[in-house]
């Protein structure tokens, strides 16, 4: 099918529909839905999904997450300031962050997206491990 993406991650089908990629993961009865941006990280990270990610605090700012391998950053931004609620890479890491407070620019830091629904259950502290995957 051929799809055509807008910069907020929306895609139009030749039919007209509009669609959104997004990530999705279930945790203590709650669902997780991250809207994800489209640019090349997003696109190599749905080929790794589903997958299941042990997350943890870092910081007191974010969860992060190890992915099975890195993932391609080819032709995005050096770094980013993030907000509270984005969804990012961090490059040097190989790392998925969760931003549960804002934080200053970090260079080698790739937004994926945004918590779109379940941020209070993205940001519980502790460890916990969930299966994500794309819809």
């Amino acid at each position: 099918m051929f799809l055509v993406f807008f910069a907020n991650g929306a895609a139009a089908t030749p039919e007209g529909y509009i669609t959104m990629k997004h990530i999705i993961f279930q945790l203590n009865g709650e669902m997780v839905e991250i809207t994800l941006d489209e640019n090349e990280a997003t696109r190599d990270l749905l080929t790794l999904l589903p997958h299941q990610l042990e997350w943890d605090d870092y910081g007191q700012v974010e969860k992060i997450s190890y992915l099975p391998r890195k993932i391609s950053t080819q032709g995005m931004p050096d770094g980013y300031t993030p907000e509270k609620g984005d969804f990012a890479y961090y490059a040097p890491w190989g790392n998925i962050v969760i931003f549960c407070k804002p934080f200053s620019y970090s260079p080698g830091l790739k937004k994926l997206g945004h918590v779109s629904h379940g941020f209070e259950a993205a940001c519980q502290k502790g460890k916990y491990t969930v299966s994500m995957s794309s819809r």
